[in-house]
């Protein structure tokens, strides 16, 4: 996956996780997404393709290299988060549930 695409990724789970939070009502939910997309990632940043592309000058050739590495800190953190959201989702559901609930 391309770098730049996987911080996309990572910054877009991080919109649905804090949207998540701060939500009660149904839109709340959207945390799951976020636990998708983290636990996604995770998996996904055993590689992490680094594209450079260079100019020669003396010739005007065009050289493009691809390096891929694998960055363990984004493998935890996405990991953890990703249980995380899980866990809170599970809480958000519990609690919306009993929100609807009619009151006596």
């Amino acid at each position: 996956m391309e770098q730049t695409f996987f911080l996309f990724l990572q910054i877009t789970a991080f919109f649905f996780f804090l949207y998540g939070i701060e939500r009660d009502s149904w839109h709340g939910l959207l945390i799951f997404l976020s636990s998708a997309l983290f636990l996604a990632l995770s998996i996904a940043s055993f590689d992490i393709e680094k594209t450079y592309v260079l100019f020669n000058t003396s010739s005007g050739e065009i050289a493009q290299y691809t390096t891929t590495q694998y960055d363990s800190t984004f493998g935890y953190l996405n990991g953890v988060l990703g249980l995380f959201s899980i866990a809170l989702g599970l809480i958000k559901t519990v609690a919306y549930k009993e929100s609807l609930k009619p009151e006596d």
